[in-house]
């Protein structure tokens, strides 16, 4: 019999693996992006760009492609920043970083960066490109538009894309995944920066026993063909997202799953049937 405890030990260990591996990438990352810290400058309605780097200050502007490289290595500074904020369990410092991370878009924004450029590479531009339910369904069923217009079918899911678009993280809502000729529409499929993509389920009518029968056959059909719980699956209920400070917390769990070669997932994503 497998306890509650081993399954929470084995799920802690892979999300482990994830960081490591992830902060390992990124770290090597840094290695190839300009030195030096990068700084906006606004005079009136203009904004010029600046960089500094020992102790000096020298104007960038006329350069787009060192703005852009400072801009990703200080976003991926803030990402290894919230790596450690969760390694040493600091809920408080992993929001407070998340909000930071959030505000760093948006001076991006404003300061007429494409952000995209920043944030992803050319694969997650084109996968997020259609992000609308694949599931056939009545359009009046999708009642909760996101903030990027995308509409979803309640409250809480409408907080996860919210937080998913505020974040500029690449995903698709109820995209078609078949698995063995039966097709299952995920909640949401999230890319992560590696370019591998886990799941997203969100679970609401907890109370409805046969709700509840349908989300077990869910996951074990996941399960044979290796989309698995702390790996590439993971799951929110109803309490998880009733404030936006615990849908962030699951989030984080999200982006935090283990980096590894998830081809056939993307695969099945994309419309790819999968044989046992």
């Amino acid at each position: 019999m497998i306890t509650s405890i081993q399954i929470a030990e084995t799920c802690t260990n892979r999300m482990g693996k994830r960081l490591a591996a992830e902060k390992k990438v990124l770290q090597e990352e840094l290695k190839t992006l300009p030195k030096g810290k990068l700084y906006l400058r606004e005079r009136g309605a203009s904004i010029s760009f600046m960089k500094k780097i020992n102790g000096k200050q020298i104007g960038i502007s006329g350069n787009p492609e060192e703005v852009i490289g400072l801009a990703r290595r200080r976003y991926i500074e803030e990402w290894l920043l919230s790596f450690d904020a969760y390694d040493s369990n600091d809920n408080d410092a992993l929001s407070e970083i998340i909000e930071k991370l959030k505000n760093t878009v948006d001076d991006y924004e404003s300061a007429g960066i494409n952000i995209e450029n920043v944030l992803w590479n050319e694969e997650q531009q084109t996968w997020n490109a259609n992000r609308s339910s694949e599931k056939p369904t009545r359009r009046s069923d999708l009642k909760f538009p996101s903030k990027g217009g995308i509409k979803v079918r309640s409250k809480s899911e409408q907080m996860i894309a919210d937080l998913l678009e505020e974040l500029h993280i690449p995903y698709r809502y109820e995209p078609l995944l078949l698995i063995n000729g039966t097709a299952y529409y995920p909640d949401f499929a999230i890319m992560l920066p590696d370019n591998s993509i886990v799941i997203l389920e969100h679970f609401g009518r907890m109370d409805d026993e046969g709700y509840i029968a349908d989300m077990l056959n869910r996951i074990k059909a996941y399960n044979k063909v290796g989309i698995l719980i702390g790996r590439n699956l993971f799951m929110s209920f109803e309490n998880d997202t009733s404030d936006e400070r615990l849908a962030k917390e699951v989030l984080f769990q999200v982006l935090a799953a283990p980096t590894i070669p998830v081809e056939e997932l993307r695969d099945m994503v994309d419309r790819a049937c999968h044989q046992n």
